[in-house]
């Protein structure tokens, strides 16, 4: 499977940044998301993933 960088709205960037800072406050560590799309194939149904990175 290939994955590449998502390509996300400014809203999308803003609820992923607001999701990082919560999950940094509630957990003591410093959360950083990441969000990948995979590659879809002609036949293929997969929708786009998000990865966590701690």
């Amino acid at each position: 499977m290939d994955y590449q960088t998502a390509h996300l709205s400014d809203e999308q960037i803003r609820q992923l940044k607001q999701a990082e800072e919560s999950l940094s406050e509630s957990t003591g560590d410093t959360i950083v998301l990441i969000a990948y799309k995979q590659e879809r194939k002609p036949d293929s149904r997969e929708e786009t993933e998000f990865t966590e990175l701690v």
